[in-house]
């Protein structure tokens, strides 16, 4: 997968969530009213748990990988991405979760 942006990740998740959003010059922006003015998952810890637990990504802090397993067992995961330290988890969960929904 090639290296995505912080802009393209939260465009990318906001789609796959099916949230509307308008384009600003630095951020994807909700069009909901109610809704918090940006949308980040890669800053927002909650954004990021809410996604952790809806899309059953599986985060290994001992060997650094964030996986989403396949619908068989014993099957390969869907998506497998390495990372280091809290800010690689929160992109690494977000990029697994781009993969999965390719």
């Amino acid at each position: 997968m090639s290296e995505l942006t912080e802009f393209e990740i939260c465009k990318r998740i906001a789609e796959i969530e099916g949230i509307g959003y308008s384009i600003s010059r630095d951020m994807v922006t909700f069009k909901p009213c109610g809704w918090p003015e940006t949308y980040n998952p890669l800053t927002d810890d909650g954004l990021i748990t809410n996604l952790i637990f809806k899309h059953e990504v599986n985060v290994d802090h001992y060997s650094g990988v964030v996986y989403i397993d396949s619908d068989y067992t014993g099957r390969p995961p869907v998506a497998k991405v390495s990372f280091d330290g809290l800010e690689g988890m929160k992109k690494a969960v977000c990029l697994v979760i781009i993969e999965a929904n390719k």
